[in-house]
């Protein structure tokens, strides 16, 4: 609480600093206009993966909007990997949140935020550092979400921000992010969420189910041939708790020259096709880009 009273305190002497610091004239979005300006934009995201995923969509409405400009995104070291191949993004900023506790803490992120120079700063995430923090960088805007349950001192400490929306209950997150964007003059209602997966991504992802598991569309064991000769060889999985005699318990894994696949809780197993089928049925919404 003290160190947003001591914000509150020397905020006007802050916010006359900003007005000496600009040198273009007043606006309403204080972003450089014209043909090759270059304004820089802060976007503040440091919850976990989820709600990153979800911000994706800030990410290219500004650059849309704003192609030119320089967008910066304070992430967590476990999210910032999610970034490293987005194109929207220009400049990814790891911080952990355990390392802004206390006087030092908060220093240090003012510091941070100062040496970006940014004219605009978005905090997605409801923390008291990142209402207080902006303006000790003299980030002429600073746009935060508000949820509607929050402590006293976040609410008093939002009164710092030039720009507060709310969170209302029930509404997707991914939509109050998009009203964020309102006073940069960006409307939009394209709320799908992208991840960019690396070159290597495939080659990648073929070495390793290569390595758990051989296709299971090899061919069939010839005649003659052992396990060792052909490791694609097919195999059947016996319950031994489902129709089976004391004398056949003991064997836990029974060569059958049929392609099924029994499983322990059913007489029967899927077929190969079946079984195909399944393993390529889409598990989650989210678009995956190249």
């Amino acid at each position: 609480m003290i160190y947003v009273l001591l914000t509150y305190l020397f905020s006007p002497l802050l916010n006359l600093v900003i007005a000496l610091r600009k040198k273009r004239p007043p606006s309403p979005i204080p972003l450089p206009q014209g043909e090759g300006a270059r304004g820089r934009v802060l976007v503040i995201q440091t919850a976990k993966i989820g709600d990153m995923i979800c911000s994706t969509p800030v990410f290219r409405e500004i650059k849309k909007k704003y192609p030119s400009v320089i967008l910066s995104v304070i992430a967590s070291p476990v999210t910032a990997e999610l970034l490293k191949y987005n194109p929207y993004v220009d400049e990814v900023v790891e911080l952990d949140t355990k390392n802004i506790k206390g006087v030092t803490g908060k220093i240090k992120l003012a510091n941070l935020l100062y040496k970006g120079k940014y004219d605009v700063s978005l905090s997605l995430n409801p923390n008291i550092p990142f209402a207080i923090a902006p303006l000790w960088a003299f980030i002429p805007m600073r746009i935060a979400i508000m949820p509607n349950f929050c402590g006293a001192t976040l609410k008093i400490a939002s009164g710092l921000n030039t720009h507060n929306v709310r969170h209302e209950t029930g509404k997707l997150v991914v939509k109050t992010y998009m009203k964020m964007l309102e006073p940069l003059n960006i409307q939009t209602k394209d709320i799908s969420k992208e991840v960019y997966k690396s070159p290597e991504a495939d080659k990648n992802v073929g070495q390793i189910l290569g390595e758990i598991s051989p296709s299971p569309l090899s061919p069939p064991v010839k005649e003659g041939e052992t396990n060792a000769e052909s490791p694609s060889s097919e195999w059947k999985t016996q319950s031994p708790f489902i129709g089976k005699s004391s004398s056949h318990v003991s064997s836990a894994l029974v060569r059958e020259p049929q392609n099924m696949i029994p499983s322990p809780l059913a007489g029967e197993g899927k077929g190969e096709g079946e079984l195909v089928g399944e393993l390529n049925k889409p598990i989650i919404g989210i678009a995956i880009s190249s």
